[in-house]
């Protein structure tokens, strides 16, 4: 096993704070801190570790540190679920985030903005070369798999630990040779499931473990032989195989469900059949649970349309729609999901574009709607497909170009124009991800992973542009992001801005400017945290009240009405504890239930009629009066 030389340990007793609901005090929590060899923190930086959980912010849950210091005691909350830590050295910063398992958390420092070599492999060793493998993040977001592939190390397996980084086998091997399988989180290890050996698709998957061992897996059988098929894992935590190769390049449209825990029960009983047969989908998890499968290719070529699945993948949620009729063309199919149910596609530009267009983007709204956009760049290359990246802020990145004349896009969900990818500040320095490596693989909101040959050694690296995540804390949301006034920070809408649908100039504006007759109503939601109890309020210049969206509820709308009476310019409150809700509107109140579980938050227009809001404010604690 390789690790890297820690760059920090620290020790945190975490105390009872009087503000806080911690129940009890004096547990100790030990912080690891490190950056790999590649891309070292400075020692003469100084380090900003914050507490992050259900709590908020004091003068307990931040600490500065010297970058060097070790075993340090400091005081944070009881209840802290997550760590985030920024070193600084002039202008270079340093990022990590990291959940809390235990009395530990294990952090990797890694340069803002710029990717890092991870893991090197030795000559020889695995893997050798890029083709075939499958890769995977585990369920708590420590340790990523690399497995299979096509050359003579095709049953080998590479675990990587993202906190120690730390390096190692799953296995003593696969069952089999597997190229272009599926790796999905199950339990506490992997599915690795179908793929090819050497002469066959194969109806099987093995159960890895997450740890370093030299057992063999454990495997078991699937109803089906499916290879170049897509792996998604359900809201129930159940793995959903997507599609695929049946067997002399036969596209399946059959879906199979395999169990999180032993014995790892399979079914293809009780789910939907898609509407064409798919070899090399696209499958992701949508925010709202549905699931959206796109692209692939069978007999007749490159296929071009997107089709929903309900949570459970029992049936379709909606009928499928075909992207070429909004100039989708050719080549891979790439989908990353944004807030609200809605998602973001790309693929390659049609030959009857202009020149400088180097591919056309898709904003799919949660209803199916679609918004296309032309992809402005120097020159077109049609035999690379370009990728998409999640991003923090519902801003993902576009890679598009052949590899060392890649470029960098991201996307902004508020800009007007027809040209909302615009040049990243991400500075690589090392080989971006490609259609010949798995991935990219999201570590959470804020990174992501890749395998690239540098050097002539196949390499894991990284990139982390942010640690912003579900226990992110925002007070007041409606503030202009300072990087760009023209949208309000940590807050996207669920599609297109308009006219129509809406609008910010430092007022949020639900309907747009009414100039134009409303077609859908709109909504907006908090990026990339999630929340369980807490205070939030509204405060509404004119119009009807908004709803405000809970996960799936819509508090304010006809299952839960704003009590009446009321009218602009007022202000809203609603305050959670566990599944119970209770609006406040003047002097009245309603009680009302959400999920127990925690969910996001966002606000939808309430009626035909703009509503314009100034304030919004949200606490993760319960306010006294």
């Amino acid at each position: 096993m390789k690790r890297a030389t820690p760059a920090l340990l620290l020790v945190l007793v975490t105390a009872f704070a009087g503000c806080e609901p911690d129940p009890a005090v004096g547990r100790t929590l030990s912080i690891d801190a490190r950056s790999p060899a590649a891309c070292p923190v400075a020692a003469s930086a100084t380090l900003e570790l914050e507490a992050l959980g259900d709590f908020e912010a004091s003068n307990r849950t931040a600490e500065l540190v010297s970058a060097a210091a070790s075993n340090r005691e400091l005081t944070f909350p009881l209840t802290t679920r997550a760590v985030s830590a920024v070193a600084r050295d002039g202008s270079e910063r340093w990022l990590g985030v990291a959940q809390v398992f235990g009395d530990a958390a294990q952090l990797a420092l890694l340069p803002e903005d710029r990717g890092c070599s991870l893991f090197a492999a030795e000559p020889g060793a695995y893997p050798a070369n890029l083709a075939g493998q499958s890769a995977g993040l585990s369920s708590d977001g420590r340790v990523l798999l690399v497995a299979g592939g096509k050359d003579s190390d095709a049953a080998d397996t590479l675990l990587f630990d993202l906190g120690t980084l730390a390096s190692g086998r799953a296995a003593s091997s696969l069952s089999d040779f597997r190229s272009w399988a599926s790796v999905t989180p199950v339990g506490a290890g992997f599915l690795v499931a179908g793929g090819e050996s050497a002469s066959e698709v194969l109806g099987d998957a093995d159960i890895v473990g997450a740890t370093i061992s030299a057992r063999p897996p454990q495997t078991i059988g699937l109803f089906q032989e499916r290879a170049r098929h897509a792996g998604v894992v359900l809201s129930t935590g159940e793995t959903l195989l997507v599609a695929g190769d049946g067997g002399s390049g036969t596209p399946l449209n059959t879906l199979e469900v395999i169990s999180p825990v032993p014995p790892y029960d399979h079914r293809l009983a009780g789910l939907a059949v898609l509407a064409v047969g798919r070899i090399n989908p696209v499958a992701i998890r949508l925010t709202n649970g549905r699931v959206l499968v796109g692209g692939g290719e069978d007999a007749l070529g490159t296929i071009s349309s997107v089709e929903w699945l309900t949570p459970d993948a029992s049936r379709a949620a909606r009928p499928p729609v075909d992207l070429a009729a909004f100039g989708a063309v050719g080549g891979r199919l790439a989908l990353t999901a944004l807030p609200g149910g809605g998602a973001l596609a790309a693929a390659h530009a049609s030959s009857t574009a202009p020149s400088n267009v180097e591919a056309v983007a898709f904003w799919i709204s949660p209803e199916g709607l679609v918004e296309p956009f032309n992809v402005s760049g120097p020159a077109r290359d049609s035999e690379w497909d370009p990728l998409l990246i999640p991003g923090t802020d519902a801003s993902p990145f576009l890679v598009t170009g052949p590899p060392g004349a890649q470029r960098v896009l991201r996307f902004n969900p508020w800009e007007r124009s027809s040209q909302p990818f615009q040049p990243s500040s991400l500075d690589p320095t090392v080989p971006l991800p490609d259609a010949t490596s798995p991935g990219p693989i999201a570590l959470d909101a804020g990174a992501f992973a890749w395998l690239a040959k540098a050097d002539d050694q196949i390499n894991l690296f990284g990139l982390r542009h942010g640690v912003r995540g579900a226990y992110a804390r925002d007070v007041a949301l409606l503030t202009p992001d300072p990087e760009d006034p023209l949208r309000p920070l940590h807050l996207a809408p669920d599609w297109r801005l308009g006219p129509d649908t809406l609008a910010y100039d430092g007022k949020l504006r639900l309907g747009g400017d009414g100039s134009a007759p409303t077609q859908r109503l709109a909504s907006v939601f908090v990026t990339d945290a999630l929340y369980a109890d807490f205070d939030l309020t509204v405060d509404v210049e004119a119009g009807p009240p908004p709803l405000v969206l809970v996960g799936d509820a819509e508090l304010g709308g006809p299952g839960c009405a704003w009590p009446e009476p009321g009218a602009a310019p007022e202000q809203l409150r609603v305050l959670r504890r566990g599944r119970n809700v209770l609006l406040l509107r003047g002097g009245s109140q309603r009680p009302c239930e959400v999920a127990d579980r925690r969910l996001p938050i966002g606000l939808k227009q309430g009626g035909v009629e703009p509503s314009v809001v100034i304030g919004l404010t949200i606490r993760r604690a319960i306010l006294p009066e």
